[in-house]
C-alpha cells in the first residue's frame, strides 16, 4: 500500500511539475516518469509503457478498424434506405400521373360522344395539360405525344388506348373494351420487366398481372 501511494504521489508530481511543461513541443513520456520511480521494475505495467514509448498525450486520428466500421455502417444504411427512397419516388410519380390519365379519359369520352371518334390532337380535347417541352405530331395510327422532363402523355385513337407515364412505367386506359385482357376494368399499367421497384409499386396498388413478356401488363383497380 505504501508503494502504491508513493507511486501515485510521484506521478502526480511529475505530471504537474512546471519543469515538465516547458515551452518545447516535447511531451512527457513514460520513460521520463519511470526513470525516477524507485524500484520501477516491480511494476510491470510501467515497464511495458516505458518500452513502447507511450506519452501522456492521447493519440490523434482513427485506426483502420474504426474507419472500416464507419464504412460498413454507411453501407448498411444505404442498402436499407435506397430501395425505400426509390419506392417512394415511384409511388409519388404514379400518384401524380393517375389524375392526368383520368382527365384524359374523361375528355376523350366527351369528344367521342360529340364526334363519333377519338381525338388525335390535344387541342381537340376540353382538357388543360401542363405545358410540354415538345409535342410529337399525330399520325394516321397514333395521336399526339406531349413530352415532359420525366414523363409523357399519349393519346392513341386507333389503338383505343390513352397513356401517361415514362419509358419504364406507362399507365393506360382502354377507351373501348379490349379482347386480349381478363381485366374487370379498362385501366392498366405496362411496366418494364427489369424495373423491380416499379413492378413492386404497381403490385402494392392492387395491380393484377395478366401478361408477362419483355414488359409486364397489369390490370389496375
Amino acid at each position: 500500500m505504501q508503494k502504491e501511494n508513493l507511486l501515485k504521489s510521484y506521478c502526480k508530481k511529475m505530471l504537474s511539475s512546471p519543469n515538465t511543461h516547458h515551452s518545447s513541443s516535447r511531451s512527457v513520456s513514460m520513460r521520463d516518469i519511470v526513470a525516477g520511480v524507485p524500484n520501477a521494475s516491480l511494476y510491470p505495467g510501467f515497464a511495458r509503457a516505458a518500452s513502447t514509448g507511450m506519452t501522456s498525450e492521447a493519440s490523434v486520428g482513427f485506426t483502420l478498424i474504426e474507419l472500416l466500421v464507419v464504412v460498413l455502417i454507411i453501407g448498411i444504411l444505404a442498402a436499407v434506405a435506397l430501395p425505400k427512397y426509390q419506392v417512394a419516388v415511384t409511388k409519388a410519380r404514379v400518384a401524380r400521373l393517375l389524375p392526368l390519365l383520368k382527365n384524359l379519359r374523361d375528355a376523350q369520352d366527351a369528344y367521342y360522344l360529340s364526334n363519333g371518334k377519338y381525338a388525335f390532337k390535344f387541342e381537340e380535347l376540353s382538357i388543360d395539360i401542363p405545358t410540354p417541352k415538345s409535342i410529337t405530331a399525330a399520325t394516321n395510327t397514333y395521336g399526339e405525344i406531349a413530352v415532359y422532363d420525366d414523363y409523357e402523355i399519349r393519346i392513341c385513337s386507333s389503338s383505343q388506348i390513352a397513356y401517361v407515364g415514362t419509358s419504364d412505367i406507362l399507365l393506360g386506359w382502354y377507351l373501348t373494351e379490349s379482347p386480349d385482357t381478363d381485366c374487370d376494368t379498362k385501366k392498366l399499367a405496362i411496366v418494364k420487366k427489369s424495373n423491380k421497384v416499379a413492378n413492386d409499386v404497381i403490385r402494392t396498388m392492387g395491380g393484377q398481372e395478366y401478361r408477362n413478356g419483355r414488359d409486364i401488363y397489369y390490370c389496375l383497380p
